[in-house]
């Protein structure tokens, strides 16, 4: 081979790698520019998970996003691996020729230097809850746990959460009427800082809190946001603020000094608000409520803006300031009668009264910067009175301290509340006069989250000692409200009981598990019952109470939440009837899954009671069958008691008296707690008609066995459709009178009141039901009627269903604004026989609910205003 062949072959060679080593460097360059696009779509999901995770907001996209993300991190390592290949054969390069160095450095590496760095910086969060910036491997991906992504059981839920508690202000003796509180103001010059009227707020500006910085020449992800004022434009153009968001609070450490900041809202000397005037902080805060206001007033002008929904105690939002109509950051802290709501503005300190119309969604944009207002109080320095159990300043000494703070610049040095009193008296919270060192005084901070805290209870009244609930789905509701309306901050939940032991554990083990099935899919209730046991003896402390976790567990399981609120009642239901009523009917045939409990009938099957029935199967269970004394006569009625919604609206459902119960169905109500009674006909009567049990003609008296007398007093007829009588029983034995009222519906509920079959169906129509049962609690009220309404007709059957179902479901519709049907007819299945046995009787109650809604009020005023309570058929108004 010559000397020109071997050259010949060379320079082919080289040109071979040159343009081998130009495809290695545009694979390189598009590998680099991918790799930065991957980490910043993914820092930026990442970060969105954790301020989820902290505001224990999970969302559903997790089940999603999660194998989709352990996918691309295979994919992601099988490609670092393949670079390491690729790292091997330079190396090998650089071993055969060492001078090729030059070249590895020279251009790739200006490529690989900056697109796979060697070290990510990885945020984590330590339990005091601020990030810890560490080291890691190369990670494409985070993966985090499952348990760790959502639900209370997670262990972010156990660090210390930061609430802002307003200060409760005291008022001096000359003080105590509502007054309008003076307004923090800020000048727009951010080398003074005078003190004007108003909330015109000079404070503010939001910087660019992007997760993402923006870089230049490059093609954005559709994740990464630039700049604020562009996040802000997309979201007055895209988004309306819906949902609820949380204001960072701040936590001021001991020690801390603020040399430039300002008092204006003060109540006394124990109850302040500080402002910081930092410039830098200032103009931060300057930026953002100038945003706030811009981005809400365009809102409003293009009538986007929907009040906040489902609000509650703590949620913060958006409202105007009423002395200069401007937009500012604002939480709920009571709420007011009439729809009214108390707010505190979190940056200034102001409190006001609103129409909870007026309180509207905070978007996130406008939570990154905390609240600015600091409540404090005065270290070391009490209220002296002569009563030492005044603790009230006099209205001198606020003065005093207000000539000395308001319209200054002073020097602030914040102390904890117990380093303030005579426990360390060696270290104070200054607040100093720019003025003058000589107007020093001494504060202590409150830091919004110590003294004062919002205590709410919850109080089942219907669970008695060593026992169960008579219902599963109430305790259900209990804990989904309880948690529903329980924050971050509220943890942990106090529950207890006489004991603290039986009850509670049943509670917090049945809230436990329901957490876990959200979580996991599963329970383990013996493992769980025994965790708390080892914590605290006798937990859950009967057999019957830990039956009842796995009953309650199970009936949550079958049929979840069907409460349903009144603004979505119409769709819902349309959508039940939607396909022929399929939902609907597979609704109504849930009530057969799971059986009735403690269905023994011996007593009714007695020989000496057992003709005292109408019917062989609508007959009491023993366990609330309403029973007779013996020394007055028979012990036996086929009566039950029923709740109604309200321990003072429960019912008596019985059968129409034979001629041989009459005796039985008087004593009725002098052995029990009831003076009204509801008879009810159907178009079809029984076989044996109901017997004649009082008298017809006024001042006329009938004897009711042996020892009792009954005189018609009153007797009234309302449009020939229903008949009001007001009766005197008298017990001759004891001499003692009871005033009885009696409404009779001449217009049949139903055709006939069998329970065979499906036979019973609804006839009487709506509003005529409505119309009686508003007779009814017109007169009920002014009459203080006992706890039981007794009901009776034909059989004591579906027709009494129907009327009582009727009476529950207004009166829970007026006093929750919502309602249950489904469980609400499992509750009277479960307390006699033949309740609600037909599909049509069970749609008819939709039927009844969706007219109530229809002519009550306007269906959708409901997001603005539940006014239930102006039902055309309420009681306090006269007849429609």
């Amino acid at each position: 081979m010559t000397y020109e062949s071997s050259a010949t072959m060379i320079v082919d060679e080289i040109n071979r790698l040159s343009v081998a080593y130009d495809k290695a460097k545009e694979y390189i360059s598009k590998i680099g520019s991918s790799i930065e696009q991957q980490i910043d779509i993914w820092e930026y999901r990442r970060q969105i998970i954790l301020d989820q995770l902290i505001q224990m907001k999970p969302s559903s996209s997790y089940d999603f996003l999660l194998p989709k993300t352990q996918r691309i991190n295979e994919l992601t390592l099988e490609a670092v691996e393949a670079l390491c290949r690729v790292d091997l054969l330079i190396e090998q390069i650089l071993r055969i020729d060492p001078k090729s160095h030059v070249l590895s450095t020279s251009t790739s590496s200006s490529h690989i230097h900056h697109t796979t760095p060697s070290v990510i910086k990885q945020q984590t969060f330590i339990p005091n809850g601020k990030i810890n910036e560490q080291s890691t491997l190369p990670m494409p991906v985070i993966r985090l746990s499952q348990q760790a992504i959502s639900g209370r059981l997670s262990t972010l839920t156990n660090e210390d959460k930061l609430g802002f508690k307003p200060v409760i202000h005291q008022q001096s003796p000359n003080n105590l009427e509502n007054t309008t509180r003076p307004s923090p103001t800020y000048s727009h010059n951010t080398n003074q800082f005078p003190a004007n009227k108003g909330l015109h707020n000079t404070r503010s500006t939001l910087p660019s809190y992007n997760t993402v910085p923006a870089q230049l020449n490059r093609v954005a992800s559709p994740l990464v946001v630039s700049t604020t004022s562009q996040m802000v434009s997309n979201y007055k153009e895209k988004h309306t603020p819906r949902g609820k968001e949380k204001i960072k609070l701040q936590r001021i450490p001991s020690g801390t000094k603020w040399k430039h900041a300002k008092i204006d809202i003060i109540d006394s000397l124990s109850g302040f608000y500080v402002e910081n005037l930092d410039p830098k902080v200032y103009e931060k805060f300057v930026q953002m409520q100038n945003e706030l206001h811009d981005c809400y007033t365009d809102l409003e002008i293009s009538n986007q803006l929907m009040p906040l929904e489902s609000i509650a105690i703590g949620d913060f939002g958006v409202a105007k300031y009423s002395e200069d109509n401007r937009w500012y950051r604002a939480r709920l802290i009571t709420c007011e009668e009439h729809d009214q709501i108390k707010i505190v503005f979190v940056d200034f300190g102001n409190i006001e009264i609103k129409s909870i119309n007026e309180f509207f969604p905070i978007h996130k944009l406008f939570t990154d910067l905390p609240a600015q207002a600091i409540g404090c109080s005065l270290s070391e320095a009490f209220p002296r009175s002569q009563n030492e159990n005044e603790n009230i300043w006099p209205e001198e000494t606020i003065q005093i301290f207000k000539d000395a703070v308001t319209e200054k610049i002073i020097e602030v040095h914040f102390v904890n509340q117990d380093e303030g009193t005579e426990q360390c008296n060696d270290k104070e919270f200054l607040l100093s006069s720019s003025l003058t060192t000589n107007d020093a005084l001494s504060l202590n901070s409150i830091n919004n989250e110590q003294d004062i805290r919002l205590i709410v209870q919850y109080h089942y009244i219907q669970w008695k000692d060593m026992d169960v609930p008579n219902d599963s789905h109430t305790l259900l509701h209990l804990i989904g409200e309880v948690n529903e309306q329980t924050n971050c901050e509220h943890y942990p939940i106090v529950v207890h009981c006489t004991a603290g032991v039986g009850r509670t554990g049943t509670y917090i083990a049945i809230d436990a598990m329901l957490d876990k099935i959200k979580q996991e899919s599963k329970i383990d209730i013996y493992n769980f019952v025994l965790q708390m046991r080892r914590e605290r003896h006798l937990m859950v402390q009967t057999v019957k109470q830990y039956v009842f976790i796995y009953r309650s567990l199970l009936e949550y399981y079958l049929y979840g939440n069907t409460k349903i609120e009144v603004n979505t009642f119409r769709s819902i239901y349309t959508n039940l009837k939607n396909n022929e009523q399929v939902l609907l009917i597979s609704e109504y045939n849930k009530l057969q899954l799971l059986s009735v409990e403690n269905i023994s009938h011996r007593d009714a099957h007695l020989s000496t009671n057992i003709n005292k029935n109408r019917h062989t199967q609508i007959i009491p269970y023993d366990h609330n069958r309403v029973r007779l004394s013996r020394i007055l006569g028979h012990p036996y009625i086929n009566a039950s008691f029923i709740e109604g919604y309200s321990h003072e609206s429960s019912f008596i459902i019985t059968q129409d008296p034979l001629l041989e119960t009459i005796d039985e169905f008087w004593r009725m109500f002098i052995e029990h707690d009831t003076n009204c009674i509801v008879q009810l006909h159907t178009i079809i009567e029984s076989s044996t008609k109901c017997a004649i049990y009082y008298p017809n003609d006024i001042d006329t008296t009938m004897k009711i066995g042996t020892t009792s007398l009954l005189k018609l007093l009153e007797k009234e007829f309302i449009e020939d459709k229903y008949i009001i009588r007001q009766f005197c029983l008298t017990d001759t034995r004891e001499s003692l009178s009871k005033t009885i009222y009696q409404y009779e519906c001449l217009v049949p509920i139903c055709n006939n009141d069998e329970y065979e079959n499906e036979q019973c169906i609804p006839t009487v129509l709506i509003h005529n039901l409505f119309d009686f049962i508003g007779h009814i609690n017109k007169r009920l009220d002014k009459n203080n009627h006992n706890r039981y309404i007794t009901v009776h007709c034909g059989n004591g059957g579906p027709t009494c269903s129907i009327f009582c179902m009727t009476f529950i479901l207004l009166d829970q519709l007026k006093n929750e604004h919502s309602i249950d049907i489904f469980q609400r007819v499992r509750t009277l299945q479960r307390q006699r026989p033949a309740m609600i046995t037909s599909f049509a009787q069970y749609e008819y109650l939709y039927e009844m609910i969706l007219k109530y809604l229809d002519e009550s009020f306007n269906i959708t005023s409901v997001k603005s205003s539940l006014s239930l309570n102006n039902s055309i058929y309420d009681n306090d108004q006269e007849n429609p």
